[in-house]
């Protein structure tokens, strides 16, 4: 049976979607903000596909950027250099003629060619931009830059040089997928720092329940899956409106209800099942946190609804303290993991990673130990 809820597919979001086509074909910056498991990379990879015939895209994954062992700016070259490639490929004489230098190696990925270097600490991003800006010229065709999870490698030390480099590239638009909240307000909304309003702002909220549910049934009916009275509604209320758990929630209830009928009361299995399928996942994040960190996202998965975590009424009731709030919830704010809502209230922003908390800490040993 097909399944209709890759979550990896999904972009159900016609106003966005015309928005960044239109602003990708004209050239205009934009930075686009939401929450994460909100569908942004998927948004934009659908933008990116919608305009392949106008638009040269170089998409750049700033996450797994931050996660090499080089400077944020080598980083960025290598990165750019390899998008040059796959978005030109016969410009690889000029690449290799203008990067010899660099001692490149030309590596073999899934038939493709990529350049890996051997001295990347030498390489400057004025350069890559010469080399971008040289085959733009050089084809009739607008240029696009994503830059995804720029939040992640967003930093004073290369934040002056990048915004020059992006204002010179006037022939191309830019695109920055940032984390919703102090993501946007520290770097584009500061007037102190270089990328202050250098784009419009659109900003993912959560899709209406009304879409949602006119949505999953539509795909349900197209796979001949009969839910019963209540069942999209319980799938909608348990994962929150969170756009990559409704998805994950959905696939797994089509599965459910590949010879029968799926009812409400199955919902809660299907998210439990969803957490198991992502359990290595969910534990590299929580070996990365502090004990404090771990202690305070246990206190809010056994709130039912967002908290306010710097009352006496909260921390008194879960065991904490006023001073590790202090540090813990803006270090789990920037990681993603809880979200701020209206009146400073907090909760988990992923209703599957509550789930896995609430399974895990029936073993607090396994869990704070581990």
């Amino acid at each position: 049976m097909h399944n209709p809820f890759r979550s990896d597919l999904f972009c159900e979001r016609p106003h966005e979607f015309g928005y960044l086509c239109s602003a990708a074909i004209n050239g205009l910056n934009v930075i686009l903000s939401g929450s994460r498991g909100q569908g942004r990379t998927c948004l934009i990879t659908k933008v990116l596909e919608e305009v392949e015939d106008q638009v040269t895209g170089i998409y750049i994954p700033c996450r797994a950027l931050s996660l090499l062992n080089e400077t944020i700016e080598s980083a960025l070259s290598i990165s750019m250099v390899n998008g040059i490639l796959d978005a030109y490929p016969e410009s690889e004489e000029i690449l290799r003629e203008k990067l010899l230098r660099f001692d490149p190696i030309i590596l073999l990925s899934n038939g493709r060619q990529k350049f890996e270097f051997g001295s990347p600490s030498k390489m400057k991003l004025s350069e890559i931009f010469e080399i971008w800006n040289w085959t733009q010229s050089n084809h009739d065709m607008t240029g696009l830059i994503v830059f995804d999870d720029f939040h992640l490698i967003a930093e004073e030390k290369i934040e002056n040089q990048l915004r020059a480099l992006i204002q010179q590239n006037s022939d191309c638009s830019h695109m920055f997928i940032i984390n919703r909240g102090k993501g946007f307000e520290r770097w584009f909304m500061n007037s102190e720092r270089a990328f202050f309003r250098s784009g419009s702002q659109l900003t993912l909220e959560s899709i209406p329940e009304k879409n949602w549910s006119e949505f999953i049934q539509e795909k349900f009916d197209s796979i001949g899956i009969k839910a019963a009275t209540g069942t999209i509604a319980e799938i909608l209320r348990l994962s929150e409106l969170h756009t990559a758990t409704v998805m994950q929630v959905c696939s797994v209830m089509a599965e459910l209800g590949e010879n029968r009928p799926i009812f409400p009361a199955e919902v809660l299995r299907a998210i439990r099942t969803v957490a198991r399928r992502h359990e290595a996942y969910i534990w590299s994040i929580i070996e990365g946190l502090s004990k404090n960190q771990r202690s305070l996202l246990v206190a809010l998965a056994h709130e039912e609804e967002p908290v306010k975590p710097y009352t006496k009424s909260f921390f008194s009731k879960h065991d904490l303290s006023s001073t590790s709030l202090q540090k813990s919830v803006p270090a789990l704010r920037e990681r993603e993991l809880v979200i701020e809502y209206e009146a400073g209230t907090i909760g988990i922003l992923d209703p599957v990673f509550r789930h896995s908390i609430l399974r895990e800490t029936g073993n607090r040993r396994t869990f704070f130990e581990r």
